[in-house]
């Protein structure tokens, strides 16, 4: 029997212990891979894009209060504290924001794809998504550069961003022939 650590050589205690508590009784790993965390020029350029309007939610909330309390008639207490309060909800805004593609790739780097003998897994830090094996399960491929690609199962659900697609195909459409060839001996 195969284990994940003969896939993923850095695959964890707390992955494991997720992994455990996914699988169900005399279900086996069959294979094992994690995505790519390297972003591609689109994600970068949206990220980039992204940045730019975080930037303006600190900026134009912070030159609007420098003009609001420079040309206001009263310093109170109030005001001040308007001030701080508008401007701090901008700020946590864009930092939110800001750190979107730091959330991405940690992700990316904690999610593992499996396939069992029973199902395909996405095991993602606090999400565990499965995907029964069917002929039909298979939706779609996306191609994408030096062989990389997608394998999606329902909508935009299943391996995304698998560094050797045409490997993650074959293992998949194994896994699948063996479980139809387990229910035709069966019959």
């Amino acid at each position: 029997m195969a284990s994940v650590s003969d896939f993923v050589k850095d695959f964890t205690p707390r992955e494991r212990e997720a992994l455990d508590a996914a699988l169900r009784e005399g279900e086996r790993v069959r294979w094992a891979v994690r995505p790519l965390c390297r972003f591609e020029v689109g994600e970068l350029a949206a990220f980039a894009f992204l940045e730019l309007i975080c930037a303006a939610f600190l900026f134009v909330p912070g030159l609007l209060g420098y003009l609001l309390y420079t040309h206001a008639p009263s310093e109170s207490a109030v005001k001040l504290l308007l001030l701080a309060g508008f401007f701090s909800v901008f700020v946590v805004v864009g930092l939110c924001l800001s750190t979107l593609p730091l959330r991405e790739y940690r992700r990316r780097r904690w999610t593992l794809y499996l396939l069992t003998n029973h199902r395909a897994l996405v095991l993602s830090p606090g999400e565990t998504l499965a995907f029964p094996l069917r002929e039909d399960m298979l939706r779609a491929r996306v191609f994408r550069p030096r062989g990389s690609g997608d394998l999606l199962f329902e909508g935009e659900s299943g391996f995304t961003r698998l560094p050797d697609l045409a490997r993650a195909h074959y293992e998949l459409n194994e896994a699948i022939y063996a479980l139809l060839d387990a229910a035709a001996r069966r019959v």
